[in-house]
């Protein structure tokens, strides 16, 4: 993922300065015009919180301690919006983000344990691109335009939680959630409503959940969990539709839905005590799921395919 260096020039530095004062708290209310505001903070105990209403907007905020937490409550409406924040070194880091209104774009790093990010972003250009370094929630809600979101965690312990959604527009959703050893659990959570629809996925680690939806528009997703006991659940709904899943090691299921449009599913589980579940209702329909048991350990695996109407095809191979 590409992160934006924090740019700041020697007027903005004198400004921030204030940030280092006792206490660590500063607090910016900009109102109109070409907003900027940058904010660096070192210690422990750092908080800021930012406001800009009209025009040009930008905040830049450095938190950075080896102490507990650092928090962040950022709000901007109207115009070009942009935040770059990074908040490093503390446990228990919150950062809360709130923009409405034309170029909207965040980028969020947080580094320690047990941080948490929620971000909402309703209206225009949309985008959001965070990292999240051991044991981090991420709560993300787009409602609009040219939406996107991009996230990373990388939770070697204690595991990582993401709920994201999406509603209208461009969407599109990449998540790579990495929760280290066999027994810590990442849990995913999507949504997407309207128009381009599009995902690709990716949880690695112990006894992962992912939940998705899609509904109108281009669909498409393709989803993998490399862990333990993975479970994904289903849908997809109206229009071009398409999934790939791909699951590995022991005792993943797959339940896929789909109901209108486009369809295809195409489920691979290179596993032992496999369940593959698809389903499909009407229009183009196929299929096909692949259970493939390399490591030849017995157990049982389970397939089933159900379609109703139109192109239909079906394939299951289980060896």
């Amino acid at each position: 993922m590409i992160r934006k260096p924090l740019c700041i020039s020697f007027a903005a530095l004198l400004f921030a300065a204030a940030a280092q004062a006792e206490n660590n708290f500063q607090q910016i209310e900009q109102d109109g015009m070409d907003n900027e505001a940058v904010v660096i903070q070192y210690d422990v105990d750092n908080q800021a919180t930012v406001s800009q209403t009209g025009m040009d907007n930008r905040v830049s905020i450095l938190q950075e301690n080896e102490g507990f937490g650092h928090t962040a409550q950022v709000t901007q409406t109207g115009a070009d919006n942009a935040l770059d924040l990074a908040q490093h070194g503390g446990n228990g880091s919150q950062a809360i983000i709130y923009q409405e209104g034309t170029g909207n774009t965040f980028v969020v790093d947080q580094s320690g344990y047990a941080n948490y990010l929620d971000a909402t972003a309703i209206g225009n250009d949309n985008r959001l691109d965070a990292d999240q370094l051991s044991f981090g929630q991420a709560t993300t809600v787009q409602m609009g335009n040219g939406n996107r979101i991009g996230i990373l965690q990388q939770t070697e312990a204690y595991g990582g939680t993401a709920f994201l959604t999406q509603t209208g527009d461009g969407n599109q959703i990449d998540l790579r959630q990495y929760t280290g050893g066999r027994y810590y659990t990442g849990v995913t959570e999507f949504d997407q409503v309207g128009n381009d629809n599009q995902a690709t996925l990716y949880q690695g680690g112990g006894f992962n959940s992912l939940e998705f939806a899609q509904v109108g528009d281009r669909n498409s997703a393709d989803i993998e969990q490399s862990t333990r006991s993975g479970v994904i659940t289903g849908s997809s709904t109206g229009n071009d539709n398409e999934v790939v899943i791909r699951q590995n090691f022991d005792g993943p299921e797959a339940n896929v839905v789909q109901q209108g449009n486009g369809n295809l599913a195409d489920v691979e589980q290179a596993a032992y005590d496999v369940t593959a579940s698809v389903q499909q209702f009407g229009d183009f329909n196929q299929a096909s799921v692949l259970q493939n048991n390399s490591a030849s350990f017995t157990g049982n695996d389970f397939a089933a395919i159900l379609q109703q109407g139109s192109g239909n095809v079906a394939t299951v191979i289980q060896q």
